[in-house]
């Protein structure tokens, strides 16, 4: 028989541990006391030439601005090999509700609200120099007939990710310093019918962004190629 001494051991070994659990959980999703830093590169800055592509910075409407509500943001427009087109848009947040918890506008979701569908999607990777591996995800996607190739990554300090889930394995390794670096998304839209097409064109824009970004982060004193401010 079971006396009610036991049952009161038993229920402490066994809601102890799971209140514990909890408790920790949840400070670790609500964060501890961190600011977010400011960024260190203005994307307006941007090198309107990246490897065999070239183009121009373009502004973006007040309604985007509105919409993204970013610390800053960048737009390029690029012509590349065989003419063909790509864009390519930068955006950087310090929110801490954003910081650590989500994506921002991420892709699949902003291309989706606009009418876009996606037509298949592959996880990837690029290697950049200096950097390494960097995860990126690839979609094909069409609209009233018109087909597209996106690829995007995030970063946040030296950590690359690609959805909330990456993200949230970030604040867990950042847990505990009392300062974090901003979240910025990059994202490279290729004018190609299809993933084959469109991959190794997104992939080595997306190389050459990372490896400009991270050299003015460090402080590189070399001026961008270039640059047009928007």
């Amino acid at each position: 028989m079971i006396t009610s001494k036991v049952r009161q051991i038993i229920a402490v070994c066994v809601f102890m541990p799971l209140s514990l659990f909890v408790v920790a959980f949840s400070y670790v999703q609500g964060g501890n006391s961190y600011t977010i830093a400011q960024p260190k590169v203005q994307l307006q800055s941007i090198p309107t030439e990246l490897g065999a592509w070239s183009g121009e910075v373009t502004g973006l409407s007040e309604q985007e601005y509105d919409v993204l509500d970013a610390d800053d943001v960048v737009g390029l427009s690029l012509l590349g090999p065989n003419g063909t087109s790509a864009y390519v848009h930068m955006a950087t947040w310090t929110d801490k509700t954003l910081v650590g918890m989500v994506c921002p506008h991420h892709p699949s979701k902003c291309y989706q609200n606009t009418g876009w569908k996606t037509i298949r999607t592959q996880q990837d990777s690029v290697d950049v120099p200096g950097i390494g591996s960097v995860p990126v995800t690839i979609a094909e996607m069409q609209r009233d007939g018109v087909q597209i190739v996106i690829a995007h990554t995030y970063e946040i300090g030296s950590h690359h990710l690609v959805d909330d889930q990456g993200i949230r394995g970030v604040k867990v390794k950042l847990f505990g310093q009392d300062e974090w670096p901003p979240v910025t998304k990059y994202l490279i839209q290729v004018n190609t019918p299809t993933l084959a097409s469109g991959s190794a064109a997104a992939k080595q824009i997306l190389s050459e962004l990372l490896v400009w970004h991270a050299d003015q982060e460090a402080g590189d004193s070399a001026p961008p190629t270039q640059s047009t401010a928007l």
